[in-house]
């Protein structure tokens, strides 16, 4: 039997498809895509337009399962979706919208999920678990020991402590800081109780590719990172001059979180005294499904199947027995020499399409009178008005304002006299004065010498 889990984070939206035979399970097919709800919320609350994004993603996804044969399908979320006020309403919604249930997991449940899903890691001595993800982290011992959930991820340490886009070395010694003290009260293992770290999650694929980008890839097929050359991806990250080529180059999804996540391992690790780290490819997914089929958890799942039994009717008004006997068509009879499985399908190719679902309901002649009525203006009726008001609405327009004065007679006649020459009297010039402007012009400069 195949089957498409589908997780929703605070990050993204990521889809598996695995069969089992009984006694193994064997992923097919992975999928990943980036869906940041934390831009479409309200305060706690996602908005209308994050439950749209939403719901267009799980759509995609669950189609995606449809088209490689998957026969059921399990959409579990996380803290993606368990840290909102309203997170009942938007499962309501995802399940109207799409007909698949959405089951919420709680905090312990997804670090069990990640300890099932990478118990063959444990033939490495001195074992650890850690998934680093936007909106909480999980803390495994892979010997069977604690589990540890916190209630905080990539996102909040961003919102708490970073200005930027990435983290300069001042906010990153305060996140680092922030950590230990969590990871003491927490009581997490110590120097020489670990070796090796596994890491699993989106945040730890990325980081595997920079690494990879940096170093370059180990070609034992173990995707492995030495502690030694991880402490220093991590201080380019944090203050390397080229960080964002690197990210831009390997990672760019993972812009905004990557040195956050780095910085959280390379802390974790160097308390742990762990010498290796190594990247799984399993995660919640993964280990919810083992989970599920050995009975462990009970969720509410989707079958494919149903898509095409799915009959919609109102319980409550109709019968589904009487619909299907009043939509079950007759029998066409065949025409001479023509086989009557042809005729048949002559007359369904040129029948009416009938709608799909639920019949129409007959309506009234009362209510068929109504709906073709002339529409009304919507709101409070007009107010009738009086002869008077009437008058004075077709009344032509008088100036706004103040009225104008009157003016006298003595002011118009100067305002309609010719305008004089505003500014200094001329003065009155003698006869001298005259004589010398009209008389004929000198040359002006050295006189003409004489030949």
């Amino acid at each position: 039997m195949k089957y498409c889990i589908i997780d929703i984070s605070s990050s993204g939206i990521s889809l598996i498809v695995a069969e089992h035979d009984g006694s193994e399970i064997n992923v097919s097919f992975r999928d990943r895509a980036s869906l940041t709800l934390v831009h479409y919320m309200d305060g706690r609350r996602l908005t209308s337009r994050g439950v749209e994004k939403l719901v267009a993603a799980v759509r995609v996804m669950k189609e995606k399962g449809r088209k490689l044969g998957a026969d059921e399908l399990y959409l579990i979320s996380t803290a993606a979706l368990r840290t909102m006020e309203n997170f009942e309403d938007v499962g309501k919604e995802v399940l109207l919208k799409t007909g698949v249930p959405v089951n919420f997991i709680s905090g312990e449940t997804e670090a069990y999920c990640d300890y099932v899903a990478n118990t063959g890691y444990s033939v490495y001595p001195n074992t650890a678990l850690l998934d680093v993800g936007g909106a909480s982290m999980e803390v495994c011992a892979l010997d069977g020991g604690e589990r540890h959930y916190f209630d905080f991820g990539v996102i909040q340490l961003h919102d708490k402590f970073v200005d930027r886009i990435q983290p300069e070395e001042k906010e990153a010694k305060r996140i680092k800081k922030f950590l230990e003290r969590r990871f003491d009260k927490a009581e997490l293992p110590e120097e020489g109780e670990v070796s090796t770290m596994i890491t699993v999650g989106a945040n730890a694929n990325a980081l595997y590719d920079l690494y990879a980008e940096m170093f370059g890839a180990e070609s034992s097929g173990v995707r492995a990172m030495k502690y030694k050359k991880f402490k220093k991806l991590a201080k380019t990250l944090i203050c390397g001059q080229e960080r964002s080529r690197l990210i831009l180059d390997a990672a760019p999804e993972k812009l905004y979180s990557v040195g956050i996540a780095a910085l959280v391992t390379k802390t974790l690790a160097k308390r742990f005294g762990a010498k290796d780290i190594i990247v799984s490819d399993h995660g919640v997914k993964e280990g919810y499904l083992r989970l599920i089929l050995s009975g462990e958890l009970i969720g509410a799942g989707y079958r494919y199947a149903d898509e095409e039994e799915a009959f919609f009717f109102d319980p409550v008004t109709e019968d589904a027995s009487d619909v299907r006997e009043e939509t079950a068509e007759e029998p066409v009879p065949s025409e001479a020499g023509v086989p009557a499985e042809e005729a048949q399908e002559a007359a369904e190719e040129s029948a009416p399409k009938r709608h799909r679902g639920r019949p129409r309901k007959e309506r009234s002649e009362e209510e068929l009178a109504a709906e073709n009525a002339p529409k009304r203006h919507r709101g409070r009726p007009r107010k009738e008005r009086t002869e008077e008001e009437l008058a004075a609405e077709n009344a032509p327009k008088r100036h706004r304002g103040r009225p104008r004065k009157e003016r006298t007679e003595e002011e118009l006649a100067a305002e309609n006299a010719p305008k004089r020459h505003r500014g200094r009297p001329r003065k009155e010039r003698t006869e001298e004065e005259l004589a010398a402007e009209n008389a004929p012009k000198h040359h002006r400069g050295r006189p003409r010498k004489e030949e």
